[in-house]
């Protein structure tokens, strides 16, 4: 009896230590998953103030790049003001480096008119064969512009493309009445510019006709 009243204590007391065991493994593992959730926590946080930091940064260079653009589109637009300035002083190589200088932001490549005011500016200088470039590139951006027509064609004149002036004035003519009104003033100088070039392809010399040679078949 005495030997069963042993046993049954040592069972009790075996089931103790089991369960204090568990409670110890239960208490632990408590403890594990609280500090990974604090971790993610953490690692979650400072993902957000990275990604916060980062989109204020991408922020502040997009202000900067719209800012630089700006000052450029505005540095261009001074630029060719002061083109025109020096142009009707009659600083043409001054002009010219000014509309040069404007060329180099690409929102002036979207319009014929430095290309064409450089081109006039290069006429005035006789520089002929730079004029025909750039009242050539100014057609390129916009082919209905009949200032670049006509001022190729006086260029084209100069170096004895008579024929090739002679389409540009047509061209210009075509141009000035049909896509721009406010051309009226410069129809007088386009028909007096025709007519100049009406009288040089009259004095050009006209190609000799072809003889025809008999063949005798023997």
């Amino acid at each position: 009896m005495a030997s069963s009243s042993y046993d049954v204590q040592l069972q009790i007391r075996r089931a103790a230590e089991e369960r204090s065991a568990a409670h110890q493994d239960l208490v632990s593992w408590i403890d594990h998953v609280a500090v990974q959730g604090c971790k993610e926590t953490d690692k979650k946080r400072t993902t957000k103030a990275s990604e916060n930091i980062n989109a204020k940064d991408h922020s502040t260079t997009s202000l900067k790049d719209a800012q630089i653009s700006s000052i450029d589109r505005s540095q261009c637009e001074d630029e060719r003001l002061r083109g025109n300035n020096f142009f009707a002083l009659g600083n043409y190589h001054d002009a010219i480096a000014c509309y040069t200088r404007c060329l180099g932001n690409k929102d002036a490549l979207t319009s014929p008119l430095v290309y064409s005011n450089r081109a006039i500016a290069h006429l005035k200088l006789k520089s002929w064969v730079q004029a025909e470039a750039d009242a050539t590139l100014a057609l390129q951006i916009d082919p209905l512009h009949f200032k670049s027509y006509q001022r190729r064609c006086v260029a084209r004149l100069a170096m004895g493309k008579v024929r090739a002036a002679m389409q540009d004035i047509c061209a210009a003519t075509d141009a000035a009445t049909a896509d721009d009104p406010s051309a009226e003033s410069s129809l007088a100088e386009i028909q007096e510019l025709r007519t100049t070039i009406e009288k040089k392809l009259a004095e050009l010399p006209t190609k000799c006709p072809r003889r025809k040679i008999p063949i005798t078949i023997v």
